[in-house]
Protein backbone atom coordinates (compact mmCIF):
# COMPACT_ATOMS: atom_id res chain seq x y z
CA UNK A 1 0.00 0.00 0.00
CA UNK A 2 2.12 2.43 -1.44
CA UNK A 3 1.15 6.05 0.18
CA UNK A 4 -1.55 4.96 2.47
CA UNK A 5 -1.20 5.05 6.09
CA UNK A 6 -1.32 0.23 6.90
CA UNK A 7 -2.83 -0.07 10.39
CA UNK A 8 -1.86 -2.85 12.63
CA UNK A 9 -4.99 -4.97 11.36
CA UNK A 10 -3.72 -4.96 8.21
CA UNK A 11 -0.56 -5.74 8.83
CA UNK A 12 -2.02 -8.52 10.59
CA UNK A 13 -4.07 -9.85 8.16
CA UNK A 14 -1.29 -9.69 5.52
CA UNK A 15 1.03 -11.12 7.67
CA UNK A 16 -1.74 -14.01 8.46
CA UNK A 17 -2.20 -14.27 4.25
CA UNK A 18 1.27 -14.65 3.64
CA UNK A 19 1.63 -17.17 6.27
CA UNK A 20 -1.24 -19.19 4.84
CA UNK A 21 0.23 -19.01 1.30
CA UNK A 22 3.49 -20.46 2.79
CA UNK A 23 2.40 -22.53 4.23
CA UNK A 24 0.01 -24.67 1.59
CA UNK A 25 2.94 -24.23 -0.96
CA UNK A 26 4.78 -26.39 1.79
CA UNK A 27 1.99 -29.04 1.96
CA UNK A 28 2.15 -29.24 -2.17
CA UNK A 29 5.66 -29.68 -1.80
CA UNK A 30 5.19 -32.37 0.31
CA UNK A 31 2.41 -33.85 -1.77
CA UNK A 32 4.21 -33.33 -5.38
CA UNK A 33 7.99 -32.77 -4.89
CA UNK A 34 9.12 -32.35 -8.51
CA UNK A 35 6.82 -32.28 -11.57
CA UNK A 36 7.56 -35.22 -14.25
CA UNK A 37 9.39 -34.89 -17.24
CA UNK A 38 5.93 -34.71 -19.32
CA UNK A 39 4.71 -32.18 -16.81
CA UNK A 40 7.64 -30.21 -17.16
CA UNK A 41 7.51 -30.32 -20.99
CA UNK A 42 3.75 -29.26 -21.24
CA UNK A 43 3.96 -26.03 -19.18
CA UNK A 44 7.90 -24.97 -20.18
CA UNK A 45 9.74 -27.25 -22.99
CA UNK A 46 6.94 -27.28 -25.58
CA UNK A 47 4.72 -24.12 -24.49
CA UNK A 48 3.82 -22.29 -27.37
CA UNK A 49 2.21 -19.05 -27.89
CA UNK A 50 -1.41 -19.79 -29.65
CA UNK A 51 -1.47 -17.54 -32.91
CA UNK A 52 -5.16 -19.49 -34.28
CA UNK A 53 -8.31 -20.38 -33.01
CA UNK A 54 -11.09 -22.38 -33.87
CA UNK A 55 -14.12 -20.92 -34.30
CA UNK A 56 -16.79 -23.08 -31.82
CA UNK A 57 -17.82 -22.02 -28.55
CA UNK A 58 -15.78 -22.92 -25.16
CA UNK A 59 -18.26 -24.09 -22.29
CA UNK A 60 -18.51 -21.66 -19.68
CA UNK A 61 -17.23 -24.09 -17.05
CA UNK A 62 -13.99 -24.75 -18.67
CA UNK A 63 -13.53 -20.92 -19.31
CA UNK A 64 -14.05 -20.41 -15.25
CA UNK A 65 -11.31 -23.13 -14.42
CA UNK A 66 -9.00 -21.06 -17.33
CA UNK A 67 -9.52 -17.91 -15.07
CA UNK A 68 -9.38 -19.51 -12.54
CA UNK A 69 -5.49 -20.96 -13.12
CA UNK A 70 -4.03 -18.40 -15.44
CA UNK A 71 -5.42 -15.12 -13.16
CA UNK A 72 -2.88 -16.47 -10.21
CA UNK A 73 -0.21 -16.40 -12.98
CA UNK A 74 2.57 -13.91 -12.38
CA UNK A 75 2.91 -11.02 -15.01
CA UNK A 76 5.80 -8.79 -15.53
CA UNK A 77 6.68 -7.45 -12.51
CA UNK A 78 2.95 -6.91 -11.88
CA UNK A 79 3.24 -4.25 -13.95
CA UNK A 80 1.55 -5.32 -16.99
CA UNK A 81 -1.63 -7.27 -15.58
CA UNK A 82 -3.59 -9.62 -17.75
CA UNK A 83 -6.81 -8.87 -19.06
CA UNK A 84 -9.37 -10.98 -19.93
CA UNK A 85 -12.20 -11.09 -22.24
CA UNK A 86 -15.23 -13.41 -22.42
CA UNK A 87 -17.03 -12.86 -25.72
CA UNK A 88 -19.81 -15.68 -26.25
CA UNK A 89 -21.54 -13.86 -29.04
CA UNK A 90 -20.55 -13.11 -32.52
CA UNK A 91 -22.09 -9.20 -32.04
CA UNK A 92 -19.74 -8.50 -29.20
CA UNK A 93 -16.80 -9.62 -30.99
CA UNK A 94 -17.44 -7.20 -34.39
CA UNK A 95 -18.10 -4.32 -31.78
CA UNK A 96 -15.06 -4.75 -29.31
CA UNK A 97 -12.95 -4.91 -33.12
CA UNK A 98 -13.83 -1.45 -33.62
CA UNK A 99 -12.61 -0.11 -30.29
Amino acid sequence: MTGQHVNESDELNLELARAAAQEKVRALRVRKPRLDKDSIDVILNDARSHYAWADKPIPEELLKELYQIVSNGATSMNCSPARFFSLPRRREKTDLLHH
